[in-house]
């Protein structure tokens, strides 16, 4: 009995690994331009980064955020316990009907992070010290605001700009959350530099995995109190 508890759990971990690994591997797939021009940040210099930077930040409103959407599509189905999903047709659904809103989301956050990148090469780059603290308590909160816009996106049918202002007020609004987000998600990226071999496989599905349970966690108990807009309906 003790050997086909210990083969069945082992059972249901490797059919997760390879969840994990095959929404990845899509993710990455949608992806490619992307990937190639990000390869490029490891021997690139200064000014070469803010170009590669530019260049991400003018594909990724056609590419990255509707494969993220996607990619949040699919892991939203795991953890609220439909694991038993067809991934790609998932993934590939869940692309198609937000594709206008992702890629409307990523004009939005783009010019965003543009303006986050412009201010770490003009200021930040040259004057360490505080304004370091300062941008690294501004980076936590935009990068947490961008992963709960692609949550509330999947998870709510609300009008854009309602979930561009709904994930806004709830990262800054939660700063536990927005610690235990950037934690999590940093020791995951972390673990993945260190072992390089995991970073294409799984860094992504991952990564979407736990922010999404962050939110979800916040969005139940918001609708519990509910402080949450009546007009919300979910999906």
């Amino acid at each position: 009995m003790e050997l086909g508890n210990m083969m069945g759990g082992f059972y249901k971990v490797s059919v997760w690994v390879l969840r994990f690994l095959l929404t990845n591997l899509i993710w990455l797939l949608f992806n490619v331009p992307i990937v190639l021009v990000g390869m490029n940040f490891l021997s690139a210099d200064l000014s070469d980064l803010l170009v590669l930077t530019l260049t991400i930040a003018v594909l990724a409103p056609f590419i990255l955020f509707p494969a993220t959407t996607a990619l949040f599509g699919v892991v939203r189905k795991w953890v609220m316990g439909d694991a038993e999903i067809p991934i790609f047709t998932t993934f590939l659904t869940c692309y198609k009907e937000n594709y206008l809103r992702s890629m409307i989301g990523g004009v939005v956050f783009g010019l965003v992070w543009i303006g986050w990148a412009m201010n770490y090469y003009l200021f930040v780059y040259e004057n360490p010290g505080l304004a370091v603290v300062i941008y690294s308590l501004f980076t936590m909160i935009l990068f947490t605001w961008t992963v709960y816009f692609f949550s509330y996106n999947v998870h709510f049918e609300v009008p854009f700009l309602t979930s561009v202002k709904n994930s806004f007020i709830l990262a800054v609004g939660r700063p536990f959350s927005v610690l235990g987000v950037v934690m999590v998600n940093g020791v995951i990226v972390y673990i993945s530099t260190t072992l390089t071999f995991l970073f294409p496989f799984f860094i992504g599905s991952i990564t979407a995995f736990l922010s999404f349970m962050f939110f979800y966690r916040l969005a139940q108990k918001a609708i519990y109190q509910q402080s949450a807009k009546p007009v919300m309906q979910e999906l």
